[in-house]
């Protein structure tokens, strides 16, 4: 299936700007799925004391920004941050989208949230999510916690991005019956060295994508 098939599904044409959602009733809010995420899986999150950041929250919202520019016309700005460059080159090495979508809608009714992928990319009618990191750093699979209804898996950083893009897969698969052929975590700018990191969507985090949306719809008042 297309990006524009995509788009144009009965779901997304319900979402509605902030957060809402158009229902019989009128326009409804409906929570996001980064915030309840980590209070449902991540309660016991304890930050590495000796984490440092690679970038600031400002430059982040710049090369999301840039990237949004970047799917609309094909080109990224001229003086684009070099973060963005190196998500770009990456999409353009893998050959993975002639035609691309950035902050795509994702309304979720078997887990009870809304959100926006970074990235979507379609080659052939295949899809590729994206989801793009700025500002991180090793450690990023330090933890000595585990997750909450997730038996055995450590509660760390990558655990944290791991699930996001696993729900957004699974909102894309099981709410709109698209199959999504790859999923990819962007680390731009990662380390000291500001390079590029590219963590795959990881097989186990595939494997429990219903038990994912269901547990998410479980605790369906945790906003």
């Amino acid at each position: 299936m297309s990006i524009r098939a995509l788009l144009d599904h009965p779901l997304s044409q319900r979402v509605l700007p902030f957060n809402r959602v158009q229902t019989g009733n009128g326009p409804v809010k409906v929570r996001g799925l980064t915030r309840p995420m980590k209070k449902i899986f991540f309660r016991r999150f304890k930050r590495p004391l000796k984490r440092k950041t690679s970038s600031s929250k400002r430059t982040g919202i710049k090369v999301h920004r840039q990237i949004e520019v970047y799917a609309k016309t094909g080109k990224l700005p001229a003086k684009a941050h070099a973060f963005a460059r190196q998500a770009v080159e990456f999409i353009e090495k893998k050959h993975l989208g002639a035609v691309l979508a950035s902050e795509v809608p994702l309304l979720s009714t078997k887990g009870r949230f809304l959100t926006h992928a970074d990235l979507i990319c379609e080659r052939a009618g295949e899809l590729t999510v994206v989801s793009l990191k700025t500002g991180y750093s090793n450690p990023l699979n330090s933890g000595k916690a585990t997750c909450d209804h997730l038996p055995g898996v450590k509660n760390s950083y990558l655990t944290h991005h791991q699930v996001q893009l696993g729900l957004e897969v699974a909102c894309v698969e099981r709410d709109y019956g698209v199959e999504v052929k790859r999923a990819y975590i962007l680390y731009v700018g990662f380390g000291p060295k500001k390079k590029l990191k590219v963590v795959p969507l990881a097989p186990w985090v595939r494997n429990m994508q219903d038990h994912l949306l269901e547990t998410m719809a479980k605790h369906k008042n945790v906003g």
